[in-house]
């Protein structure tokens, strides 16, 4: 037990890429050593409160940029947690309000005390948002966060934000803030519009596939690119296919090993993503998007 909490901690105190170095390495090991991928022993979920965005940053992920104006569903969520929540809260790692930008959404107060009244363990609940809506929220909206134990991960972009206001607003309702230490260049996977690569190399390789399951109308994905091509298919035309082998739903009977186990695997949409030895191909500095195909290809 003191091996493993010495780890931890030491894992933690280790930047980034090298975490996301040392857990792609593992996923090699588990995978050309045994012939078998690994799953992890928890699940972390995703959610879009929204999938546009009010900043509009080239090569999103998400697609806000090119992605029509949609709001999360209060009822169809709340049907969601209540069925993972009943998988075993013991089994779920925490949760991640994100989009496009969570802020946005009309009954983001509601969607908090949903979050918080389903998975009320030692389960985390984050709120992901680029910070600039913060200094607007009200003052129910930090109560909520203080009183359900929600913390605000403000994702880090070369824009400017009244930090100030911020920490001392969070401060004053005792809410946890957290500032990613994110660099200003972006890791890029770009899209093969021909879907020929190798989509386990392209798994093993990937900085997201595993570690940003996207929970989306009931469905599990290993990437916010598999879960939301569809804004990318339909602003460009394209067509490149999500089949049913790329997602489980959470209504099926299935148990949380069954999942994991699921998820942990190659998916076909992963023949689709160029990915390098980095997490992504290349890292492009930030900019505005012109929503031009090649940001993404």
């Amino acid at each position: 037990m003191r091996k493993t909490k010495i780890r931890q901690v030491y894992r933690k105190t280790l930047p980034v890429p090298v975490r996301d170095f040392l857990w792609r390495f593992r996923k090699y090991l588990s995978y050309w050593g045994k012939g078998k991928y690994k799953p992890e022993k928890t699940l972390r979920l995703e959610i879009h409160l929204a999938d546009h965005c009010n900043l509009n940053c080239a090569n999103c992920s998400h697609f806000s940029p090119v992605a029509d104006e949609y709001y999360l569903d209060i009822e169809s969520y709340k049907n969601d947690c209540a069925r993972i929540s009943g998988l075993g809260l013991d089994r779920i790692g925490g949760i991640r309000l994100m989009g496009g930008e969570p802020l946005l959404h009309p009954q983001l107060i509601e969607i908090l005390k949903i979050s918080r009244q389903f998975f009320n363990g030692d389960n985390y609940v984050e709120i992901v948002t680029n910070g600039i809506l913060l200094p607007k929220q009200s003052a129910e909206f930090w109560q909520v966060c203080k009183e359900n134990r929600i913390r605000v991960f403000i994702s880090k972009y070369p824009i400017k934000l009244d930090m100030e206001l911020i920490e001392k607003t969070a401060k004053q309702f005792s809410v946890d803030i957290i500032l990613s230490d994110k660099e200003s260049d972006w890791r890029v996977k770009p899209l093969d519009l021909t879907g020929s690569q190798n989509k386990k190399r392209s798994f093993i390789l990937c900085n997201e596939g595993e570690k940003c399951i996207q929970l989306e109308e009931g469905k599990l994905f290993t990437c916010a690119q598999t879960a939301y091509i569809r804004h990318f298919n339909k602003y460009f035309g394209t067509n490149l296919e999500v089949t049913e082998d790329d997602y489980i739903s959470v209504y099926e009977k299935h148990t949380i090993d069954e999942i994991l186990r699921f998820l942990s695997k190659p998916k076909p949409f992963c023949r689709y993503c160029i990915i390098g030895y980095g997490g992504g191909k290349f890292c492009r500095p930030w900019e505005m998007s012109h929503k031009s195909i090649t940001e993404w290809t």
